[in-house]
């Protein structure tokens, strides 16, 4: 019975924290950019996956297009960041994306590695500036470790252990209960077997009483 509520006691707890993470943690959504203006038909930035750990490569296709043809190609540097432990807004990749003079369309992709120091929790983010434009903290992906879809499974699990812990604790009870139960009861007709005993052996050992008559 103490073993069985000790364990209760310390799927419960857990649960707790499960619960507790599962609140505090973001959760993913599908990102993207997209933009134009007057000079500037489409920039488009696609990451995949939407969460990653650390250690893992995010892929990110970009692409865009000039508005019309100029004299020469727009150049569009790119950079990646992520907080680590060691230092906040840390690059960790660069290039350009090159947009053709001739208004057709220019592509790049990147495979950016998340630093193994990251902070959980945070995101993979990008800048993009050119001569006279900037895009700023481009969320990309969500560094997790665990996932939240990991989480979710784990609390699940947490759950029907706990459901399970519960039925077998109300089972130990239930048996419990049954056998004191019988015990009390057994214990109770020995009790009365054994005084109903001694109360037949003082009966046939007290001395018969002799009348005597008066001559």
């Amino acid at each position: 019975m103490k073993t069985g509520c000790q364990k209760q006691i310390c799927a419960l707890s857990v649960l707790t924290v499960f619960i507790a993470l599962l609140a505090a943690a973001p959760s993913a959504q599908a990102l993207g950019f997209n933009s134009s203006d007057y000079s500037l038909s489409y920039l488009i930035v696609t990451g995949s996956p939407d969460v990653v750990k650390p250690g893992e490569a995010v892929s990110v296709n970009m692409m865009g297009k000039l508005a019309v043809a100029s004299n020469a190609s727009d150049i569009i540097h790119v950079r990646f960041f992520a907080d680590t432990a060691s230092k906040p807004s840390e690059v960790i990749m660069e290039g350009d994306l090159i947009l053709p003079a001739d208004a057709t369309e220019g592509t790049r992709q990147f495979s950016v590695t998340i630093p193994s120091d990251v902070i959980n929790n945070t995101w993979l983010y990008m800048s993009m500036s050119d001569d006279w434009r900037i895009f700023s903290k481009i969320t990309i992906s969500l560094v997790q470790n665990p996932t939240y879809f990991e989480l979710k499974t784990q609390n699940s699990d947490l759950q029907s252990s706990n459901d399970t812990l519960s039925v077998l604790m109300y089972i130990a009870i239930f048996v419990a209960i049954v056998f004191i139960a019988t015990t009390v009861y057994i214990l109770s007709l020995t009790f009365k077997a054994k005084k109903s005993k001694r109360d037949n052996r003082t009966d046939s050992v007290l001395p018969k009483t002799v009348s005597v008559e008066s001559p």
